[in-house]
């Protein structure tokens, strides 16, 4: 029978009227421990049905919660009530969360293979960009990552090494791509073994179906022509020419700042991503689902490279970011660490980085 039709009570969990003849009650004690009150012969419930009594009790321990006061309706007193109670969780639950630190970036050196061609000129090895990648990596030192993932699928992990080995050996000397740049150079400042590889192929949904096609076959061609995706190029164009002109740091800050996220994150679900007719999805399941399931696939990854506890820089493509933003801030298993807390100038002057204090 469904959760949803049992009747809930706070700390107890009854069976319906129906099932009178075998009434059970759950109960949750202070130590947080089950005991299940028998009214017939030797019934018991399922542990499949425990979860839900958890959940209900997360952040109550007492029962003395049950005429506690709810907060007031401020969007900060609800929030730091919600977070009170997921602490308890993993507290409970003994778990560390893992601190990440997403460093979203554009390609240091593009090889043009998305179907935007960049059109700055970012020299990664002039003297100019030399002394800006210093000055970041010098300010990620501080969080003191034990864990430093990449952009590279994990078929890479041989050639990472070897690279990675040859250049702390003094044998290889760096290339453009941010990976050498900021990830090798992170690697060997936290005296790591080398980087973890973390991206991944998606799983495309069989048969992939072309929405450009469906669209002109099913009169739902206005929908290829949507003025957003048309307007939101000149701000990726403006991201060059900022790039060109900025401090690095300047510009990692703002590709990876909430607005931008959001931003280039709804142009995903824009044009073709609508074409469709509620039997048929060809618009979501091309390329907007693979994109997700990459991204998850990704996230898995980075979960896998770390363990409880580690601090985690992860680089990639900022355009990964609001996606691994968000599954981030939705597992009680990961502690999102917004990077301006790292790179800007209020970490600068106090000398700290979103790491931990004393």
């Amino acid at each position: 029978m469904p959760y949803r039709q049992h009747e809930i009570q706070p700390h107890v969990f009854r069976i319906p009227q129906q099932q009178q003849q075998q009434h059970t009650t759950l109960t949750t004690r202070q130590d947080h421990t089950e005991s299940l009150q028998t009214n017939t012969q030797g019934f018991h419930l399922k542990r499949t049905w425990i979860p839900l009594t958890f959940i209900l009790s997360a952040g109550a321990a007492t029962a003395q919660t049950q005429t506690a006061e709810p907060p007031a309706r401020t969007r900060e007193a609800v929030d730091n009530a919600i977070q009170a109670t997921l602490h308890s969780v993993t507290e409970r639950a003994g778990v560390k969360p893992r601190r990440v630190l997403f460093v979203g970036t554009f390609h240091f050196d593009d090889q043009g293979l998305d179907e935007y061609k960049p059109t700055h000129h970012f020299d990664a090895l002039s003297e100019r960009r030399q002394k800006e990648i210093a000055e970041i990596i010098d300010r990620l030192d501080n969080f003191d990552a034990d864990v430093v993932c990449v952009e590279r699928r994990f078929g890479n992990k041989s050639s990472l090494d070897n690279q990675f080995n040859a250049y702390t050996d003094g044998k290889l000397d760096l290339g453009p791509n941010e990976i050498h740049q900021i990830g090798f150079r992170l690697a060997e400042r936290e005296h790591l073994e080398g980087v973890s590889p973390v991206d991944a192929e998606a799983r495309w949904h069989e048969p992939v179906e072309n929405p450009e096609t469906w669209a002109k076959e099913n009169d739902q061609a206005g929908k290829l022509r949507n003025p957003l995706q048309i307007a939101f190029f000149p701000v990726i164009q403006e991201r060059d020419r900022l790039i060109d002109a900025w401090h690095l740091t300047d510009t990692l800050l703002a590709i990876n700042s909430e607005t931008y996220r959001e931003t280039s994150n709804g142009m995903y679900l824009t044009g073709a991503f609508q074409v469709g007719d509620g039997e048929s999805y060809p618009g979501v399941d091309g390329f907007v689902s693979a994109w997700h399931n990459r991204n998850l696939r990704i996230f898995q990854n980075i979960l896998n490279a770390s363990e409880p506890g580690d601090n985690v820089v992860v680089l990639i493509g900022a355009g990964h970011v609001p996606l691994l933003s968000f599954m981030a801030q939705c597992t009680p298993e990961v502690e999102l660490v917004d990077l301006i807390d790292v790179l800007g100038d209020e970490a600068a002057e106090t000398g700290e980085s979103g790491g931990e204090t004393e």
